[in-house]
């Protein structure tokens, strides 16, 4: 299976970016929140008529919504890496 490169390499970039900028996450239900927040935007370019939306907002909030996740396994110690 190929693994689509330039989405998981801005994964790791938002990761270093959210790192240095934030502390950890500290809960689940701050995990949570924050996730909600990276969907809530997302969605608000899904709801768009489809000509109004802009296809890099849409994958960068996707990236975001990927990081947060990761982050969260990651500070909460449900993963190594």
């Amino acid at each position: 299976m190929e693994y689509p490169t330039d989405f998981l390499r801005m994964m790791a970039e938002e990761l270093d970016i959210a790192k240095q900028q934030n502390e950890p996450l500290n809960s689940h239900h701050e995990a949570f929140a924050v996730i909600m927040e990276e969907l809530d935007e997302y969605w608000d370019q899904v709801r768009l008529k489809p000509s109004r939306r802009n296809p890099e907002q849409m994958r960068d909030k996707l990236v975001q919504c990927a990081t947060m996740c990761w982050r969260a396994a990651l500070d909460l110690k449900l993963t190594t890496h």
